[in-house]
Order: C-alpha cells, then structure tokens, then sequence
C-alpha cells in the first residue's frame, strides 16, 4: 500500500494484476465514465470507496494520471485544518 501520513491512497494485491485507487466520488465516476474497459467500482462491504483497476487492459497514462489524483486528493484532505469548536457562551454556561 502506498500512503500519506498513514492514510492509505493505493494499494495492489499481491497477484499484482490490478491496482486499487481511493478517490473521491466525483473523480471515481468521471474515470468510471471514460475507461468502463479496465476501472470498476471498489467496494468495502456495501460501499464504494474507490476503484479497481484491471492493469492487462488499462493505459498506462491512465493509471499515472489516476495514480497521481487519488495521491493529490489524499494529500489535500489531510492537510484540511481541524475543525475549531464554537466558544461556549458563558451566558448559557451559567443557565442564564
């Protein structure tokens, strides 16, 4: 598997003849729209997390241009800063 800062963003399976990307679902069903001939959905139990790439019939271009998205996506979705929780209001603190 391959990740950033411990989140996975690809994995291949050790018959190394397909590659799994995780990508978000706008990109998923674009790539799934253009080349239905080597990418599947990829589910974990009944969802869908990202795709199966058949590598026998993929286009390499394909695969680094996905490869190179889902590692731009991963990057940018960790790099979000922490959601900062609202001031409490010291008014509502006391029952007031």
């Amino acid at each position: 598997s391959f990740r950033v800062r411990d989140k996975i963003f690809v994995t291949i399976p050790p018959e190394e003849t397909h590659v799994h990307l995780f990508l978000g679902e706008e990109d998923r069903e674009q790539a799934l729209a253009m080349y239905p001939a080597f990418l599947e959905k990829l589910f974990w139990g009944s969802k869908v997390l990202g795709l199966r790439i058949t590598l026998a019939q993929a286009t390499p271009g394909v695969v680094k241009a996905l490869v190179t998205k889902a590692h731009e996506t991963r990057v940018r979705k960790d790099a979000k800063p922490a959601r900062k929780r609202p001031a409490a209001d010291p008014e509502r603190k006391r029952g007031l």
